[in-house]
């Protein structure tokens, strides 16, 4: 009767011990690089902006250079958790004459991706985990053709910025045309700096706009 008693009280605290054992065991969280893209209600982002507008009639590249200030002035949240983020978008030629708002569009965050919605139209813009070479395809969420984003780099250093991931949202680049969207998140900070060309090409003679932006 006694051994009876001391089996029914050791095997349960032998149950919850083998239980804490096998949590010991499990493989540490990985990182899925939810540190690349930060976001939160009252959050500022200042870029300085260099534009490049290129003319072959012309045969001259002439640069503007100007500021993009964006302010997440709201958050909603729907039923499933998911959080949208509405951003209001200013630009200024001179900082300390002021700025003029611009327009407005959203960031829709989850734990798989971040989507970029403008009117109605919804990109796709950032995926987890994030792995070098992962792609996504950018038009997931509206109605075009398939185009596909990919990780290039990950974690490596940018400028002052120590750990950083780079999308290559579009690279089609040869003799007759640049087209290239690129963009580089750093963890802890977010976006930090994106490139993007639009350019045709003939006899060496540049036609297009070429756009740099670099996070202040």
């Amino acid at each position: 009767m006694k051994i009876n008693m001391c089996l029914k009280r050791f095997f349960p605290v032998l149950f919850v011990f083998v239980l804490w054992a096998c949590d010991e065991e499990k493989e540490p969280m990985k990182d899925l690089g939810y540190e690349y893209f930060r976001i939160s209600l009252g959050q500022t982002n200042v870029y300085a902006v260099d534009s490049i507008y290129h003319s072959a009639i012309k045969g001259t590249s002439d640069t503007v250079k100007c500021f993009y200030r964006e302010i997440i002035t709201n958050r909603t949240v729907d039923s499933f958790g998911i959080a949208t983020y509405k951003a209001d978008a200013y630009l200024s030629y001179d900082t300390a004459k002021g700025w003029k708002w611009v327009d407005y569009y959203f960031y829709r965050v989850d734990t798989n991706s971040v989507q970029h919605k403008v009117g109605n139209t919804a990109n796709l813009i950032f995926v987890y985990p994030v792995i070098k070479n992962k792609k996504w395809n950018i038009n997931s969420f509206n109605s075009k053709t398939e185009e596909f984003a990919y990780f290039r780099k990950v974690d490596f250093s940018f400028a002052k910025y120590l750990h950083c991931t780079e999308v290559v949202l579009k690279e089609e680049v040869n003799f007759i045309e640049e087209r290239v969207l690129t963009a580089v998140y750093a963890r802890d900070i977010g976006l930090i700096s994106r490139y993007y060309s639009d350019v045709t090409i003939d006899f060496s003679k540049k036609d297009g706009i070429e756009v740099q932006i670099n996070r202040l």
